[in-house]
């Protein structure tokens, strides 16, 4: 984004809050996939009380990214309730900072940790299915994820039970959904924000996280968690990198709530992709039967699944974690692309619509896994479900363990039969992931031949 100039044009876009919002809260993606079909790469348009611009286009998205920061106006006090004092919420030199103490927690030893959690919890959720019955593959998908992700950040003696870390997550979906909405603030203050079940709620899992960081801290040595490598950190000089008790508690809670959505949704979408495209299926079979050879998963299996880790790009190239990118804001008159944005502007980026437009990938609406296995497919600019630097999602490698290894369990004895036929519903347009319980049959793979 740059300096205002008397060259810069007006932003084109449609006319209407009332129906820019009615249609974005029926099908977000697909209102964006219009305002971009019709209008081009930059597209204003207003909600009530916010004046809206969607960017389509990677290069842009990345002038955004250096320009702007995270949008505050229509989420306090909502946000810092729900989020507290973040790496997500920071900015500039803090938020430098801040990532760089969260990401040099993960270093080759924590990653193993990861590897060592997914194949484990994996092995063990699926060996519980039994055949021939029906399963709700979505909350099946959201308990692994939440224990694999409690496990990696409290710690595997975490007294944090996973039931509760899906009620706290399930608490802050909604929570983001009234943030996420027109109205903003307003609906903070609905009655079910404020029961006895999510008092209670809030209440245990805050305590289990600050239980976490007293353990961390009295312990003799680090253990094989964020938290305790958090909790135990030094500056330069010494002394603690937190501010306060307060400020390393929202950033633990943060890790251990923000990141589950993302591989839920997108295991969620492959099981999808895999009973739609048979053949790709096969490939996946064929590929876990060649490295097992029928015995059970380990961690050094993980890096030969090359197909596997394809579909895992594939599925959140097609089916990304959210529709956009977490909104900014300009913070001042600017241009980007040629258009006049206005101070105050909302800025989206639309990961759905760059990550399937045709101007970006060949065979863009294929699903086509085979396209990461050509020299150089993952430098694709346009591929962005996990954000851009500086803020990209440091847990993006995580989830791809998490997703290679329950798809692999599952591919070398199993199949799973989606009731419909229909895509998984993409959540609100707040929320990342899917929603609804998707509901499928457990067959046995051999009894296919």
């Amino acid at each position: 984004m740059s300096a205002p100039s008397q060259n810069a044009k007006p932003l084109p876009g449609p006319k209407g809050k009332l129906r820019n919002t009615m249609r974005r809260m029926a099908d977000q993606v697909e209102f964006m996939r219009g305002l971009h079909e019709r209008y081009g790469v930059v597209v204003g348009f207003e909600l009530p009380g916010l004046r809206c611009c969607a960017v389509f286009c990677p290069d842009l998205a990345r002038q955004v990214i250096r320009s702007g920061e995270i949008y505050p106006r229509a989420y306090p006090p909502v946000l810092r309730e729900l989020m507290g004092d973040c790496l997500l919420l920071s900015r500039g030199e803090n938020h430098r900072r801040r990532r760089e103490l969260v990401t040099s927690v993960l270093d080759g030893e924590m990653m193993r940790q990861q590897s060592r959690i997914a194949v484990r919890r994996a092995s063990k959720i699926t060996s519980r299915w039994r055949l021939a019955t029906s399963l709700r593959i979505r909350e099946e998908f959201e308990r692994y994820v939440m224990s694999c992700t409690l496990d990696m950040v409290l710690g595997t003696s975490s007294t944090v039970p996973t039931e509760l870390g899906v009620d706290a997550l399930k608490k802050l979906r909604r929570d983001q959904v009234s943030m996420g909405s027109p109205l903003g603030g307003l609906l903070a203050e609905v009655p079910w924000r404020n029961t006895s079940r999510t008092r209670r709620i809030e209440r245990e899992f805050g305590y289990g996280v600050r239980r976490s960081i007293s353990e961390a801290r009295s312990a003799e040595r680090t253990c094989p968690a964020m938290a305790s490598h958090l909790a135990r950190a030094e500056g330069s000089d010494g002394s603690s990198p937190w501010s306060s008790d307060e400020q390393l508690h929202d950033e633990i809670a943060m890790l251990a709530l923000g990141s589950p959505d993302s591989p839920i949704g997108a295991l969620t979408c492959a099981v999808h992709y895999l009973d739609r495209y048979p053949e790709v299926r096969d490939r996946v079979e064929a590929e876990v039967d060649r490295e097992l050879g029928g015995r059970q998963l380990a961690v050094a299996d993980l890096d030969r699944l090359t197909f596997t880790r394809a579909l895992f790009r594939e599925t959140l190239r097609l089916s990304p974690p959210a529709p956009n990118l977490f909104p900014r804001a300009a913070q001042r008159d600017a241009v980007l692309g040629g258009y006049r944005i206005p101070s105050g502007t909302v800025v989206f980026i639309n990961v759905a619509v760059i990550q399937e437009s045709a101007a970006h990938w060949d065979r863009a609406r294929d699903f086509e896994p085979d396209r990461w296995l050509e020299e150089n497919s993952g430098k694709n600019p346009a591929f962005i479900p996990f954000g851009l630097e500086p803020t990209v999602c440091p847990f993006a490698e995580f989830g791809e363990t998490l997703f290679v290894a329950m798809i692999a369990c599952i591919a070398q004895r199993l199949r799973l039969r989606p009731v419909s036929n229909q895509h998984p519903r993409r959540a609100h347009s707040a929320l990342l992931g899917v929603r609804g319980p998707v509901p499928v049959t457990v067959d046995r793979r051999d009894a296919h031949g």
